[in-house]
């Protein structure tokens, strides 16, 4: 996750990190400093929310269980309030079934944060960035992983979607740490301009993007590549209805856990373990 929350290396985004425990916090503040992220923390949703209304960070890590306002609470108020809709807030949780909070994303917890790139025997989500690959390239809209020198790991060429720098560069360290090479675009012309570029197995696409909506993104995919699997990301039923009307493959509704969209990856390519 050091590189999920800020839309290039040259800027240092704000982080409020929520959470009643403080050895977490401090995981989580360890984790983000060195990587030159600027981190505000909170050791409860009443402050929390002070802080969001004051300062309007990028980012909102919220732990749920927490005493008199819980994350899901703090959620709906930062999602119910104009200014601050459209912060990212990822939900830290032990829990499943957090969807109806409004978050962004969620981990479920155990999980381990680590800045180095050494193997982890952990269950729980790896939140570190993969070693760069060799080859790759990056810039503001457009990151390309690189296949690796190890052919056989890297199954498939998949584009992830997403104007949501957080989103974006989650699933596509996810999905790299799955054994999957990975092209994330951040609107929907840079997408159709990369799959043009570089012949692509599958599209994980969110249905609202700048320059071309994922509606017109998934006609235009289907016109020009007809064999490529498309899978849809909203948070609205309306949109994921529509996308299944055009012919996509899968759909995921917002928020989701990064098991279940590798379980729809490995579904649409037939791979086993």
């Amino acid at each position: 996750m050091t590189n999920a929350i800020r839309e290039s290396a040259a800027v240092s985004r704000e982080v409020l990190i929520v959470d009643d425990e403080p050895n977490d916090r401090t995981l989580l503040r360890d984790a983000l400093v060195p990587e030159d992220y600027q981190v505000t923390e909170a050791a409860d949703g009443s402050e929390a929310l002070a802080i969001v209304r004051e300062r309007l960070p990028d980012v909102v890590l919220l732990d749920v269980m927490m005493p008199r306002l819980d994350g899901l609470e703090v959620c709906r108020r930062v999602k119910a309030d104009s200014r601050s809709a459209p912060i990212p807030v990822i939900l830290v949780t032990a829990q499943r079934g957090q969807e109806g909070a409004g978050a962004t994303f969620w981990f479920e917890r155990p999980m381990r944060l680590v800045t180095d790139h050494s193997d982890s025997d952990s269950n729980g989500v790896r939140l570190d960035v993969p070693p760069p690959h060799p080859g790759a390239v990056t810039d503001a809209s457009l990151q390309v992983a690189g296949p690796c020198a190890d052919k056989e790991r890297y199954m498939a060429m998949i584009l992830v979607v997403d104007d949501e720098a957080l989103i974006r560069d989650t699933l596509q360290d996810f999905l790299q740490m799955s054994r999957y090479t990975v092209v994330a675009a951040s609107d929907g012309a840079t997408a159709l301009a990369a799959c043009r570029a570089t012949p692509t197995d599958l599209v994980i696409t969110d249905m609202l993007t700048p320059s071309k909506d994922g509606q017109q993104l998934i006609a235009d995919l289907f016109h020009e590549f007809p064999d490529v699997k498309i899978i849809a990301m909203s948070a609205s039923s309306a949109s994921l209805a529509g996308a299944r009307q055009l012919g996509v493959q899968g759909t995921l509704t917002k928020p989701f856990e990064l098991d279940e969209l590798l379980e729809l990856v490995r579904q649409l390519f037939g791979d086993g373990d």
